[in-house]
């Protein structure tokens, strides 16, 4: 990966970074307890506690995908960066301008899946 495309590929990291961080806030505010005080109907408050633990469950995933961009930014200019840590196969820059903080290639990932 030349120079310009590691930049490229920062701009695109940092721009996941600070989406990611605007969905965990807003996350974080779905996730918040529903009180027991609220008067809604008993189906209604089932429906706000499903909403509330997925919410959860969303901002749990959206939290390690912060930790995992903010990790590939700070490897990026490792000579390493890029490169399959199962296989030691260059991952295809396409692959890592969709989902920067991966560290398999798509081969490798199919074959822990199996």
């Amino acid at each position: 990966m030349d120079d310009s495309q590691k930049s490229k590929l920062k701009d695109k990291i940092l721009s996941d970074i600070d989406a990611t961080t605007i969905n965990i806030e807003q996350l974080k505010e779905q996730a918040k307890p529903v009180p027991p005080d609220n008067a809604i109907g008993r189906i209604s408050r089932m429906e706000a506690l499903g909403a509330q633990g997925l919410s959860e469950v969303n901002l749990r995933k959206a939290e390690v995908r912060l930790r995992k961009l903010q990790h590939a930014l700070e490897r990026i200019d490792d000579e390493y960066f890029g490169i399959c840590r199962e296989c030691d196969q260059p991952i295809p820059e396409k692959r890592l301008f969709l989902v920067p903080e991966v560290e398999v290639c798509v081969a490798c990932l199919a074959t822990k899946s199996a």
